[in-house]
């Protein structure tokens, strides 16, 4: 029976994915211009009452343009997210963020693989894989390089990485890329590791605190980079004066 409902769930969320929510025939590929970013972090991990990459994103939403949505630590969290920002209408650029290193890493690859950790549910995943079936790893397309660069030129060193781990960092990844494969409207996507709250990173030369507003201001030099690679479509400009 367990097994029947989830071959059912994963079914349900593909035709979502590729013809419910997220359709939309007709849409533009390449650089058009977009009506939304959607920022993704997760919420509370290892004990941790807040985590860095939600405190990254959710200081600079304003709910229209720019959308926030928490991501609960917990194995399957990221496909259902995914599906509820898909609710939303028109061309989106859609980004998250995990806690990873003492560092910033834009991550560009996505493996169809989950490791045995409990979440912050407790539970082990139901599948050694995120989709059964599934390719076994799916690659970044966008301008990660670009990202990284922007991100460093502005007082956050930042770089390319090849590995997201197997926990729900690179479930979020991998739901992300494929999401992508299938629905045009989704003009792209990036995953970025950002360093845990309260440790200290160094900033030219000095040592510096990840603090609530630390993260902010990361997150805002984040925005501003995704705004630069990806413009906000004149229409949708206007319509949120």
């Amino acid at each position: 029976m367990a097994a029947t409902t989830l071959r059912l769930s994963l079914c349900t969320a593909a035709a979502l994915f590729a013809g419910g929510a997220w359709a939309n025939e007709g849409a533009g590929q390449g650089g058009a211009p977009v009506d939304r970013y959607i920022f993704f972090g997760f919420g509370p991990f290892a004990g941790r009452q807040e985590n860095a990459s939600w405190q990254s994103v959710k200081q600079f939403a304003d709910g229209v343009q720019v959308r926030a949505m928490e991501v609960p630590v917990v194995w399957g969290a990221p496909r259902a997210k995914l599906l509820e920002a898909g609710k939303l209408d028109g061309r989106v650029v859609l980004v998250a963020l995990g806690e990873g290193k003492n560092s910033y890493e834009v991550e560009t690859v996505g493996f169809n693989e989950r490791t045995a950790i409990r979440d912050e549910s407790g539970k082990q995943p139901a599948e050694q894989t995120i989709v059964p079936g599934g390719e076994g790893r799916l690659e970044l397309q966008g301008p990660a390089a670009k990202l990284a660069e922007k991100l460093t030129a502005t007082g956050f060193p930042a770089h390319v990485s090849k590995d997201a781990g197997r926990f729900l960092c690179n479930e979020m990844l991998y739901e992300l890329l494929r999401a992508q494969r299938e629905n045009p409207k989704i003009a792209a996507v990036y995953f970025i590791h950002v360093p845990v709250l309260g440790s200290t990173l160094l900033r030219d030369g000095k040592g510096v605190t990840v603090t609530p507003e630390y993260c902010g201001q990361f997150g805002r030099a984040l925005l501003s980079a995704v705004r630069e690679l990806h413009p906000m479509a004149e229409s949708a400009t206007a319509a949120a004066r």
